[in-house]
């Protein structure tokens, strides 16, 4: 079965599990062919997400870009790497389309405060540097506005983090585009890119000198070990932080050059480990409030020690999520999966989550390690 948010329900589809509202009462039963009543009842008591299933119904259409997204990727096309062999930028953006693509984002956030932010951002096949780009964007101005910058400042770190790595597409493409992890000279060829976009957008003048500042400064660190110029944390502006805490957690749930993507729960925990050293813990914390911590798909342990996976999440709970168990506490297989939403079992939460069940396996059994960040590649992005 499929968990599917409302906005995806369409006519003809077979509900697989009962759909109840908040007594407990039956709306919809198990079975039943969607209709135009059953939908006007789902709208009229406010229910957001259900099962269906797929072998009886219709598949659900993935949800469309928004026209907020349509239009950032319009701006960062201006900047796409060429093919390989070929470098540097296709042509200069326009200043105005990037204010314009900055604006509608911090808009909308400000129209939908507290809101989860999706990250995922499309199909495998959109362009990469686009997504983290727009990702990266879409978060720091949520953060921005949650700890009530000026607007302009807010509106500089929509722009400048929708080209913050412009430097990356001035690099030679096997350095750019690697699909291995880079040994110390890639590393060292990598860090320049923050310099190369600062020095690209202030020539083109594609953003204001503070919005190129943030350019520069995405990658600098509280405690001195950023680059590229070793700022230390009483150099580092409110913006700046928000930028760098962004554009690092993106980074390590998306994976880069050949580097693993860890959970975004495992991210927000590395993050806050070094919060006071690399990261502001307040940045850190306002970022973790924006995101859905647990994705669908994700193997999951309960606290009862019983193991399912992630099977969707409600907007207004990104952490507690729907989960299907699928074995006791024991390690016994259910015969059937057990539907738990984690909004109303309030005895249950979970304790620990990984990216597949046998990575989860060998964590309880051998203790192998769920996630590893390397604090080097961390600042690689």
């Amino acid at each position: 079965m499929l968990f599917v948010t409302s906005s995806q329900v369409r006519e003809g589809m077979c509900v697989a599990e009962d759909v109840c509202d908040q007594s407990g009462r039956v709306l919809i039963a198990r079975g039943q062919r969607l209709g135009p009543s059953h939908l006007a009842r789902l709208t009229k008591f406010g229910i957001q997400a259900l099962f269906i299933d797929p072998v009886r119904g219709e598949q659900p259409t993935a949800a469309p870009k928004s026209k907020l997204r349509l239009r950032c990727e319009e701006v960062f096309s201006a900047v796409r790497p060429r093919f390989p062999g070929e470098e540097g930028p296709r042509s200069a953006p326009d200043p105005g389309a990037v204010r314009a693509a900055a604006d509608a984002l911090v808009k909308l956030l400000i129209g939908t405060q507290n809101a989860v932010l999706t990250l995922s951002g499309g199909a495998e096949g959109d362009d990469k540097p686009a997504r983290h780009a727009i990702n990266v964007a879409a978060l720091a101005v949520a953060v921005g506005i949650d700890l009530r910058l000026p607007g302009a400042t807010v509106r500089d770190i929509g722009s400048s983090m929708l080209l913050h790595d412009v430097g990356l597409l001035m690099l030679a493409a096997d350095i750019a585009q690697r699909a291995l992890p880079p040994g110390p000279q890639e590393v060292k060829e990598l860090m320049r890119h923050p310099v190369l976009g600062y020095e690209y957008v202030l020539k083109t003048r594609t953003l204001s000198p503070a919005a190129a500042e943030l350019v520069l400064s995405h990658h600098e660190r509280l405690d001195g070990s950023g680059y590229p110029q070793g700022l230390t944390e009483n150099q580092i502006k409110l913006s700046m932080r928000i930028v760098a805490a962004a554009e690092v957690f993106d980074s390590l749930i998306s994976g880069r050059y050949g580097i693993p993507a860890v959970l975004p729960d495992a991210a927000i925990a590395w993050m806050l480990r070094n919060s006071g050293k690399l990261f502001d813990r307040q940045v850190v914390v306002a970022l973790a409030s924006r995101i859905a911590i647990y994705p669908d798909g994700a193997a999951v342990r309960l606290t009862t020690g019983e193991t399912g996976i992630v099977a969707g999440t409600l907007p207004c709970a990104p952490r507690r999520p729907i989960v299907l168990i699928q074995a006791d506490k024991k390690g016994q297989k259910l015969p059937h999966p057990m539907i738990v939403d984690l909004t109303r079992e309030t005895g249950r939460a979970i304790a620990l989550a990984a990216p597949t069940m046998e990575i989860l396996n060998l964590h309880r059994e051998k203790g192998v390690p769920i996630a590893s960040i390397d604090p080097v590649f961390s600042g690689i992005g």
